[in-house]
């Protein structure tokens, strides 16, 4: 059974790495291959992996019929619709789903996704689930910063079945209780405990941590928790699934298999264990609806089901049959769910502890321990691109006293509420003994770092390290096992680098803003670090930091702030709390810090020469920017900041060498750069915008645009292309864009061609 879900997932993943899904016509070929399957031993694999293959399509299908028209984008929309999951608001704004009923146009019905997620900033009423609300909105389809390393919001948004994203900007009505069933109403029943949670925990920290193991709902966890969470690698913990599931399915069981077995009526018409069984499925089915059937929850309950299934029909099931079974059932109705991290650690931590489990006591767990450790390492360094070190120590005392103390607590208040009594003494009880996990969780995050940041790993290198992970896994007792454990080295193999007298520069999709990263064959320069992009969350932890670690850059040799606008420099924090840095150059040190920026400073690294070509001395705003040149291999590239027409008029009169192959357009393609004359004396074949998906301002300006065609430039947009690589080598010059070089079928596609014949479009992804 193991083989044959593991066949019907391999198809499913290979729809996951193409750029477009297959003809819906396709979809026709499913009722044979199930014959096929069923009726052919020796085609079975084949059949199933093509069937898993055809099935994701369907799914992929669906999702892209879902988003939304590109002809009412940024338009005003009138809707209606009942929110669908507990939101999540700050006092700035709130973050909810929305299941819509009808969208109108200018008093016209138009079709938009049926799911959809809503920003609401500023004041508005206190929202719930089931709520039906009557909104003027704008939407956008849902495209996110495109980077190598960074968080694929586009994924995540498919995955979750949300064909558009946008905001409010009224209501139209006030909101009105309650539509839809009662899956809605449970939603909101949850949301409503969760309410109750955080007024009877005094603790922040305890209130959100018991909200989160009660009822699931995790909007009280901000990027500090989830920080101390992943370096201590216990943020599983967050996620209802197997262990919390298994453990009232367990509890209830033991309980339910003694009560019955003292009935002796009872236990000669249906065995204890039977009735165990059923009475332990019945109550953790329970408890995933009240945690809200999210995905983890949803794989741990369908597992649950096929073992204590197995139990009622009094058959032995090995493991691997059991997690066979799972792994089928669960992407059988979703085969999206592998597009989740979720899913690949959830069924990774059962193969694993199903391989390496044996004794009792405190052996047994350290061995769990280091079983999950050294097996989870390739899927952890795959999806997170880094390890916890802490993971196995930390674990050991957070998994036992989160399972055997705080959700049972928290589980106490769920079941007073439930029976229509106050569960607050035992949620604030819940709260006090999750306190000193977390103390201790956050002492050992702060003091001793916790994780162990490694590159994207190469496909050579996944797989080296897997083998040997199961290998070691599976040779406990024999002769040489620890050999094994030397694969996993694979996953700290940086990638390549230039070689010397070649630059790689990569222009960040950053939103509004700039960052370009700079590689030589032994050093890194960023130059600006791109915009902050919301109260707790800036470019440069979201696109730059996540894109050094993905390419194994372990310390910044320069840092250029081009100016001290907040669109260049507001991810100038996270980058220096993340990447220790040499030398910051600025053109305002005392705002920005680090030394000035002046023309005709120069440096040679590795055979690449770096040349400063203004400010000449001290100034503020655009027209101050530092303006960096960098030849490599007999092509040269300008990053011209936000230089506006007086500073480049300087430039050309003042017979600065600006002829350049490559330029990034100053102040990001506005109306008041890229003159007439500048654009002449650069000249370049390829012009780099680096401008915010359907950014307010417009840029880049059509005018802007035009001028540079009109010398046979070839533009590159971050906000379609992604991320774009800039190549300085001897053999020439070559640019590619992360969404062409990476295309998968959820990622908005690049909005036009590559381009003439002479452009080079297949160079491998950054």
């Amino acid at each position: 059974m193991l083989a044959a879900a593991a066949a019907f997932a391999a198809g499913i993943v290979v729809l996951q790495l193409l750029p477009a899904p297959p003809p819906a016509a396709a979809a026709a070929a499913l009722p044979g291959l199930a014959w096929i399957a069923w009726r052919m031993p020796r085609l079975r694999p084949a059949a199933l992996a093509a069937a898993g293959f055809l099935w994701a399509a369907v799914a992929a299908r669906e999702v892209l019929a879902e988003r939304l028209d590109p002809a009412l984008e940024g338009v005003d929309l009138a809707v209606t619709g009942l929110v669908a999951a507990p939101p999540a608001c700050d006092r700035r704004r709130c973050r909810l789903e929305l299941l819509v009923e009808g969208a109108r146009r200018d008093g016209v019905s138009v079709t938009v996704p049926r799911r959809v997620r809503l920003s609401w900033y500023g004041p508005r009423p206190a929202l719930a689930p089931a709520d039906r609300l009557a909104l003027a909105v704008r939407l956008r389809r849902p495209q996110g910063l495109a980077n190598p390393g960074g968080f694929d919001y586009e994924r995540w948004l498919a995955a979750h079945g949300i064909g558009a994203v946008g905001y409010v900007r009224r209501a139209l009505a006030p909101p009105h209780c309650c539509g839809g069933g009662a899956w809605l109403r449970l939603q909101r029943w949850r949301h409503r405990l969760a309410g109750r949670i955080a007024a009877a925990v005094p603790d922040p920290d305890g209130a959100a941590l018991v909200a989160a193991l009660a009822t699931g709902v995790r909007a009280g966890l901000g990027d500090a928790h989830w920080d101390v969470l992943r370096a201590t690698g216990t943020g599983h913990l967050m996620a209802i699934s197997g262990l919390h599931v298994g453990l009232v399915a367990g509890l209830v069981l033991a309980v339910a298999g003694r009560l019955w077995g003292r009935v002796p009526a009872l236990a000669l018409r249906v065995p204890a264990p039977v009735a165990a069984a059923w009475a332990g499925l019945a109550a953790a089915a329970a408890y995933a609806a009240v945690a809200g059937l999210s995905v983890p929850t949803r794989r741990a309950l369908v597992m649950l089901a096929v073992v204590l299934g197995a139990r009622v029909l009094r058959r032995p099931l090995a493991p691997g049959r059991a997690l066979g079974i799972a792994l089928a059932a669960v992407l059988g109705a979703d085969p999206l769910a592998v597009l989740e991290a979720g899913t690949w650690l959830s069924f990774a931590a059962v193969a694993v502890l199903a391989a390496s489990l044996g004794g009792g006591g405190v052996r047994r767990m350290l061995r769990a321990q280091a079983a999950l450790f050294v097996g989870l390492a390739p899927v952890l360094a795959a999806v997170f691109g880094g390890i916890s070190w802490l993971a196995p120590a930390a674990n050991l005392v957070a998994v036992p006293w989160t399972g055997l103390v705080v959700v049972p607590a928290a589980l106490a208040g769920v079941g007073l509420e439930v029976a229509g009594l106050d569960g607050g003494p035992a949620f604030r009880a819940a709260g006090l003994l999750a306190a000193p996990l977390w103390e201790g969780l956050a002492w050992l995050a702060e003091g001793a770092g916790g994780m162990l940041w490694l590159p994207r790993p190469a496909p050579w290198a996944l797989a080296a390290a897997g083998l040997g992970a199961a290998a070691w896994l599976v040779t406990r007792g024999l002769p040489g096992r620890p050999l094994w454990l030397a694969p996993l080295l694979a996953l700290a193999v940086p990638p390549p680098r230039p070689p010397p007298g070649e630059a790689w520069a990569t222009f960040l999709d950053v939103g509004q803003g700039l960052a370009v990263v700079v590689e030589t064959a032994r050093h890194t320069l960023l130059y600006d670090t791109g915009p902050r992009l919301g109260p707790t969350l800036d470019a440069g932890g979201a696109a730059v930091v996540p894109f050094l670690r993905a390419r194994g850059v372990r310390r910044l040799d320069r840092v250029v702030v081009s100016h001290p606008d907040g669109d260049h420099v507001g991810g100038l924090a996270s980058v220096l709390g993340a990447i220790p840095v040499r030398r910051i150059d600025s053109a305002d040190p005392g705002r920005v810090g680090g030394a000035p920026c002046r023309a005709g400073g120069t440096w040679t690294w590795d055979g690449v020469r770096f040349r400063y070509l203004w400010p000449p001395g001290p100034g503020a705003g655009n027209d101050a920017s530092c303006v960096l040149r960098i030849e490599a291999g007999g092509s040269a590239l300008v990053l011209a900041g936000d230089i506006e027409r007086r500073t480049e008029a300087r430039l050309v009169g003042g017979g600065a060498p600006l002829r350049a192959e490559v330029l990034a357009a100053p102040h990001h393609g506005s109306a008041t750069s890229s003159s007439a004359g500048f654009v002449a004396a650069v000249r370049p074949r390829h012009v780099v915008f680096s401008v915010g998906y359907r950014n307010r301002y417009g840029f880049p300006r059509p005018e802007v645009a035009a001028r540079y065609r009109a010398l046979g430039a070839r533009s590159w947009r971050t906000d379609r292309e992604g991320a774009v690589r800039v190549t300085l080598a001897a053999r020439g010059v070559a640019v590619a864009g992360w969404r062409r070089t990476a295309r998968r079928w959820w990622r908005e596609a690049p909005a036009d061609g590559c381009g003439d014949g002479a452009l080079r479009c297949t160079m491998a992804p950054p």
